[in-house]
């Protein structure tokens, strides 16, 4: 079985504790639990907002380097998603977006995805105002924010067809490469899991796409590479917690295959 975790902003997201979390107690059972690494794919990111949107080269280096650190912690496997990107891929988004008017920036399709769309809500975050195509600075960040969501539908697609993962944990919100990243899974083999952050919960919704009902996890780990890594020295709560993730992920059938189980079992 291959699972698989993105989340793109590293500690950035509130979600990215409970995610690694998963990695790291699946990681033994499976050979194949990787995280899909953001490692400078994108121009334009949410996790902007920490420098005020003044993205530097600096930017990306601290982030691949807090996705490194929860990998190392984890213990899962990392892949790069420039991978997942050709040259040909890259050159075909640049060349449409070059073809197409300030005037209809907004409203342009690209292979039938409405790419706008998937970046109107971060692009209101950025400015607090609707597009307006006679603003050079507006076109400026629009161009980039769209160049970032075809980007994400490019890898999510190639990813799916050629790693073919089982699981994909998301790190999910409104924020233009998690809604472009989920949206692409949608209709495949692929079970997508969204972890996403509820402010006014001060909790994680937890929703796979085979499911109807989402689960609510009270778990916040904003420093969870501080934690301990061997899972044998987790308390009994957290245990049980995972253990109800798992069971709603229908994962719980694996357990006693798993290290806490077994010390579980041994122990009862």
């Amino acid at each position: 079985m291959r699972i698989s975790l993105f989340a793109p902003y590293g500690p950035f997201s509130q979600e990215s504790g409970v995610i690694y979390l998963l990695g790291n107690y699946l990681a033994e059972s499976f050979s194949e639990v990787s995280q899909l690494k953001c490692n400078g794919l994108f121009s334009v990111c949410e996790r902007d907002l920490e420098s005020n949107w003044r993205r530097d080269f600096d930017s990306c280096m601290l982030c691949m380097a807090d996705q490194a650190h929860l990998q190392k912690w984890s213990g899962v496997q990392s892949i790069d998603a420039s991978r997942f990107i050709s040259d040909t891929a890259v050159e075909s988004a640049s060349r449409w977006l070059q073809s197409i008017d300030d005037e209809d920036l907004a409203v342009a399709d690209f292979e039938q995805l409405p790419v706008f769309e998937y970046c109107e809500e971060s692009f209101q975050k950025r400015f607090g105002a609707a597009y307006d195509a006679k603003n050079k600075r507006h076109v400026e960040v629009a161009r980039r924010m769209m160049i970032t969501v075809i980007r994400t539908r490019q890898l999510a697609k190639a990813f799916k067809e050629s790693y073919m993962p089982n699981f994909c944990f998301v790190a999910s919100g409104s924020d233009l490469i998690s809604k472009t990243f989920v949206s692409a899974l949608k209709n495949s083999p692929v079970e997508t899991v969204e972890f996403r952050w509820d402010v006014h919960q001060r909790a994680i919704k937890i929703q796979r796409a085979s499911a109807s009902e989402s689960m609510t996890c009270d778990l916040l780990l904003e420093g969870v590479s501080n934690m301990r890594s061997d899972k044998k020295t987790w308390p009994a709560e957290l245990t049980g917690i995972v253990d109800s993730i798992l069971e709603y992920l229908d994962l719980n059938h694996l357990q006693l295959s798993l290290p806490i189980a077994q010390r579980k079992v041994v122990g009862s």
